[in-house]
């Protein structure tokens, strides 16, 4: 979670799933994954709807992925609030979005456990 960038996110509406890539960071002290994205996002429809989310990072050395289901909502912490644990991942990241920042929100994505998933 700590060197992952990028996960395929699924949100599901009355029985339709719907998965895309979106990157993150993790604070493992709060245990929260954070995402931004623009607050007229199809996905944020859909997680206004139904917050149940399922996660699987992408691969990383060695070939591994983490795999969770949780709970997606607009986090109440601003960029600004979340700005190391973003910036651990991504040096330059907050830099980065700046010119829009005004125009995303922070999501979060709390969970219980997640499975870590190894190759052959």
């Amino acid at each position: 979670m700590g060197t992952q960038r990028v996960m395929a996110l699924a949100t599901s509406v009355v029985g339709q799933p719907d998965v895309r890539m979106v990157g993150f960071s993790y604070d493992p002290e709060e245990k929260i994954l954070y995402f931004v994205t623009y607050p007229e996002s199809r996905k944020v429809e859909q997680i206004g709807k139904n917050g149940k989310v399922v996660f699987v990072t992408l691969p990383g050395e060695p070939i591994a992925c983490v795999r969770g289901e949780g709970v997606a909502r607009l986090s109440s912490r601003t960029c600004e609030d979340v700005a190391p644990v973003f910036e651990r991942k991504r040096p330059g990241y907050m830099e980065r979005i700046g010119p829009f920042r005004d125009r995303l929100a922070l999501f979060e994505v709390t969970f219980e456990e997640v499975s870590v998933i190894l190759s052959d």
